[in-house]
C-alpha cells in the first residue's frame, strides 16, 4: 500500500483535472501504467493500492483522484486493489467527510475500507460511551456507501493519545462483531508494536478468531 499526506507538510489539489492527471501519473509509477513517468521506485513491482490520511490543505480532488484510480483498476484483472483512507473518528473527518466535494461522498463506492483513527480524539477506544456513539455514525455511512471500517488504536503506550491495552482492545471485539461494517483493526504503527514485542498484534490476533 502507498500512503498519501500525513500530518505535516504541504499537500493537496487546486482542482480535479490535476488531481485526475496524478491519478495517471501514481498508477504509471507504481502500479500496472504504462510507465510514462519514466520513473518506477519499485521497478516491474505492482502496489496493491492506496491510503489517504489527509489531515491538512484542502479537501479539493481527493474524490475525482478515487475516482479514476478506481476505473484504472477496475480495467486491470491481475488483481483486486485497495483504496482506503484515514479519517479521524470525528464525524465527519473534516477533510476526507463525508461532506459535499468531500471524497467520501464524491467517491464513496471507490472505498474498499478506511481506517478510523480512534485515538487523538475525545472519540477515541479510551472513552467507551464516545467511542460506540462515534462508531455508530461511522458504520451508517460505511453500510450506505459499502466500504468496511477498521477500527484504528495505538500499536503501544506512546504512539498516540488514548492508549489502551491488549486487553481492553479485545474487549471491545464481542460487540464490533455485532457490525456489519466491521472489517478488523489497525495500529499505529508497526514499528510501535515491533517495540512492544509485538503484545497488541499478537493479541489482537487472537481475540478476533
Amino acid at each position: 500500500m502507498l500512503s498519501l499526506g500525513g500530518a505535516v507538510g504541504s499537500y493537496g489539489f487546486t482542482s480535479d483535472s490535476q488531481a485526475t492527471t496524478f491519478a495517471t501519473t501514481i498508477w504509471d509509477m507504481f502500479f500496472a501504467g504504462s510507465n510514462s513517468a519514466g520513473i518506477r521506485p519499485f521497478g516491474n513491482t505492482n502496489l496493491d493500492g492506496i491510503d489517504l490520511d489527509i489531515e491538512g490543505g484542502s479537501t479539493v480532488g481527493y474524490g475525482a483522484f478515487f475516482e479514476k484510480l478506481r476505473d484504472l483498476m477496475n480495467a486491470d484483472n491481475s488483481k483486486e486493489y485497495i483504496l482506503s483512507g484515514a479519517p479521524q473518528c470525528v464525524y465527519p473527518d473534516a477533510y476526507l467527510g463525508p461532506g459535499s466535494g468531500k471524497a467520501l461522498t464524491e467517491a464513496a463506492k471507490d472505498f474498499t475500507w478506511i481506517n478510523v483513527q480512534f485515538y487523538n480524539n475525545y472519540c477515541g477506544v479510551f472513552d467507551k460511551s464516545q467511542f460506540e456513539a462515534s462508531y455508530k455514525q461511522w458504520d451508517a455511512a460505511a453500510n450506505s456507501a459499502g466500504y468496511k471500517i477498521n477500527v484504528g488504536i495505538p500499536a503501544a503506550n506512546g504512539a498516540g493519545g488514548g492508549y489502551v491495552s491488549p486487553s481492553t482492545a479485545c474487549g471491545l471485539v464481542p460487540e464490533l462483531k455485532g457490525y456489519k461494517s466491521f472489517n478488523g483493526f489497525m495500529l499505529w504503527d508497526t514499528s510501535w508494536d515491533n517495540k512492544d514485542n509485538f503484545a497488541m498484534s499478537s493479541s489482537l490476533k487472537k481475540c478476533l478468531g
